[in-house]
């Protein structure tokens, strides 16, 4: 399996473009994905050329959810 990990200066210029990240509500729920998870997931689809299906699972945040 490929490895391909989101350049840390990428993310620190992508950082500004993105929504600030939104805390939990009172009322529960599941955690959100941090921004840099989801990125790096992005970032393995685009540089490795497979689908999103088939990106390896990080800690919370599979191909599915980072297409979301």
């Amino acid at each position: 399996m490929a490895l391909a990990e989101l350049p840390r200066e990428f993310f620190e210029e992508l950082e500004p473009l993105l929504p600030p990240e939104k805390p939990m509500t009172r009322r529960g729920g599941r955690p959100r994905v941090p921004h840099e998870i989801v990125m790096n997931v992005i970032w393995f689809v685009l540089v490795t050329g497979c689908r999103r299906e088939d990106a390896p699972r990080t800690p919370g945040c599979s191909g599915r959810t980072a297409h979301r």
